[in-house]
């Protein structure tokens, strides 16, 4: 999923518990979004990029600079977030990519589609505040007939293997690429779980309060219907709203949240609503799984995992290295390697783990077996609690990266190897064509006799350069004798 003069789309779950950020202006506007569309906006803003109106990479600074509006893009990798979302479903591979098409088709709803009503006045404040006042009359924020804008947030996104690339309007772009002050912070894992809208909005308008240190606050009744875009009266609004919502975040997320009407006039009419919120302590991850946060510390936890799974698979004849073994599980593109070392160590130390390594070996092959994963997990009748961090998707996700750290210098000799390798079958090509005159001539430009010796020295030492020295000279005897070399052939 590559474009011209650009990396692949880089944004997704790997090396970290992810959180989200929103500016607090879009929690306070109305909101127009369904459920799947609020998830799908915090998770594309999470790391953009400022572009001129015409579509080109710019600094933001030098956009200030000039007084000039602009737009904002970033690369979304829908695919990372469709696993996310299947591991912690526990969706088939089958369901996990349906997800992932499904999450492209809410995105491209959302181009050019109004999402949010934001008040004048809080948009205008925060503009001025990061330095784009110039905006405010490009905006007609001055005038003051006006009370609110409907905004779009996405003009344009670009389907790409992996995802997607999502260009933001100018609008929107100001307030999401960068977050001096007033923004909200989220968990993922907590947005992902709340699966009703209202709950979701309740939950970021919770979360903005607590960011403030505000633990109790109030609406008013037509604030509040107006944020979430319903006309139900009070008593409803409670019943069918709040009540539902708060039952699912105290539940579901760290947040807790009680509510209670405040009611004015003789018939106690409803006027607005009380809130009362708290977070508490979401759980830390313990034992090995809290070295996924330090990267080093988890690098040597699987190092030393590797030297000890790496010499019960060692023989007399095939001693195996643990830099070896790093690189034979990310020579597996079905089976996951942390899962791989996972199965490995729930058999004793030994002879037992080498025909252990066979079975994954066969399953990574088998086309018959759908689920490889799934598949070697199912034949651990009793799986370890120790080595259930393993199984943790942030681990999954973490470890191939690591190991291409651990088999490094592997990987980078054996590709000079395969290098040193070609050039020699090269050379050798160019030679045999050589007329027995050319061939002396060749090994006198070598100095060696026994040519075939002498070249396979250059590649045991890995001496690419003077291979390519070799080749390069080659190629000059041949085209020198081609005409000989030619009527040869003929």
């Amino acid at each position: 999923m590559k474009q011209k003069g650009q990396n692949q789309i880089s944004i997704g779950l790997r090396h970290r518990h992810l959180k989200l950020r929103e500016p607090n202006v879009f929690i306070e506007a109305k909101q127009k979004m369904s459920r799947e569309e609020m998830i799908l906006w915090l998770y594309s803003i999470l790391s953009v990029q400022p572009i001129t109106l015409e579509g080109k990479e710019s600094n933001l600074e030098e956009l200030i600079k000039a007084e000039k509006p602009f737009k904002a893009v970033a690369r979304v990798n829908l695919r990372s977030l469709a696993k996310y979302i299947g591991e912690k479903r526990q969706l088939s591979s089958k369901a996990t990519y349906r997800h992932f098409d499904y999450l492209r088709e809410v995105i491209l709803k959302l181009v050019e589609k109004v999402v949010f009503e934001i008040p004048k006045e809080p948009y205008k404040k925060v503009l001025e505040e990061f330095g784009f006042s110039y905006l405010v009359k490009r905006y007609h924020l001055d005038n003051e007939k006006l009370k609110a804008i409907g905004v779009a947030t996405i003009e344009k996104a670009e389907l790409w293997e992996d995802g997607v690339i999502v260009y933001f309007t100018e609008y929107v772009a100001p307030l999401i690429v960068q977050f001096k002050k007033w923004f909200t912070t989220y968990h993922l894992d907590e947005i992902i779980e709340l699966e009703s809208r209202y709950s979701l909005i309740l939950y970021r308008i919770a979360r903005e309060n607590l960011g403030l240190k505000r633990e109790e606050f109030t609406i008013p009744l037509e604030e509040l219907k107006w944020r979430f875009d319903t006309r139900l009266k009070g008593n409803e609004i409670k019943a069918k709203i709040l009540n539902p919502a708060i039952e699912e975040i105290n539940k579901k997320t760290s947040v807790r949240i009680e509510v209670e009407p405040i009611r004015r006039g003789r018939g106690g009419k409803i006027v607005a609503y009380r809130f009362k919120v708290k977070e508490i302590p979401r759980p830390k991850p313990h034992g090995e799984l809290s070295l996924i946060f330090d990267q080093q510390e988890f690098k040597k936890k699987l190092e030393e995992l590797l030297k000890e799974l790496a010499n019960d698979l060692s023989t007399e004849d095939e001693p195996v290295n643990y830099q070896e073994l790093a690189y034979a599980l990310l020579r597996f593109e079905r089976v996951n390697p942390a899962v791989a070392i996972w199965f490995l160590l729930h058999y004793p130390k030994g002879e037992a783990r080498f025909f252990a390594w066979k079975h994954i070996s066969l399953t990574e092959r088998d086309p018959s077996i759908k689920h490889p994963d799934r598949f070697l997990k199912s034949l651990i009748q009793a799986p370890k609690e120790e080595y259930s961090w393993l199984l943790d998707q942030r681990v999954k996700d973490l470890v191939p990266s690591l190991l291409e750290e651990i088999a490094k210098e592997l990987i980078e000799e054996r590709q000079k190897r395969q290098k040193a390798q070609e050039l020699y079958r090269e050379i050798i090509s160019y030679v045999r064509l050589l007329p027995l005159a050319g061939k002396r001539e060749f090994a006198l430009l070598v100095e060696e006799d026994d040519i075939k010796e002498f070249l396979n020295r250059l590649v045991e030492n890995l001496d690419i350069p003077k291979l390519e020295e070799i080749l390069q000279k080659t190629k000059e005897l041949y085209e020198r004798y081609k005409d000989e070399i030619d009527d040869w052939l003929l």
